[in-house]
């Protein structure tokens, strides 16, 4: 039996050719101490993140998909742009404590990840990683088991879009 078969949830124990389960695993740590509020802790799990991905691109690539897929599922649909703007709202308080950077970065993220900001430059890279772990943290409740239930999800949409991310990964030196 192929892949195709297997729904999210067998996938999410099954390798998927490229994704990182130690980049995951350090990103979830990362997400617990955001949702914790602990500053410290935030910082120093991102520390270790960096020390794991060694500027792969990954967790940015499963922030983008697990911030989308949480405020898709507080909202049960697609966010309106007045969505966004009450999530953002939402969320400044506790950014605000775990990073030093404007608040309005919180629906700037938003809008990228729901490609709503046509023409300005994309959110990548490290701000990337610091804006949406930043954003997503606060937004889950129990953040182990949503994001245990979100990894069948991230690691199929993975799968889907192979190729696109194999270009962006870094050439090997």
């Amino acid at each position: 039996m192929g892949t195709a078969f297997l729904g999210p949830d067998d996938r999410a124990h099954r390798p998927v050719p490229g994704f990182d389960e130690r980049e995951w695993l350090a990103l979830k740590a990362v997400l617990v101490a955001a949702r914790s509020g602990d500053r410290e802790a935030y910082a120093e799990q991102l520390y270790r993140l960096d020390a794991v991905a060694r500027m792969s691109g990954k967790p940015g690539i499963y922030l983008w998909y697990c911030l989308r897929y949480r405020v898709i599922q507080i909202l049960e649909r697609i966010p309106t742009e007045s969505d966004l703007m009450k999530i953002a709202k939402r969320v400044r308080p506790a950014f605000r404590v775990l990073l030093d950077l404007d608040p309005s970065v919180v629906l700037e993220i938003l809008e990228t990840v729901f490609e709503r900001r046509p023409g300005s430059p994309r959110v990548q890279g490290t701000y990337l990683v610091l804006s949406a772990s930043g954003a997503l943290g606060p937004l889950l409740d129990n953040v182990e088991q949503e994001l245990d239930e979100m990894l069948p999800h991230v690691k199929a949409w993975y799968l889907e879009n192979a190729e696109e991310f194999q270009a962006l990964e870094p050439p090997l030196a």
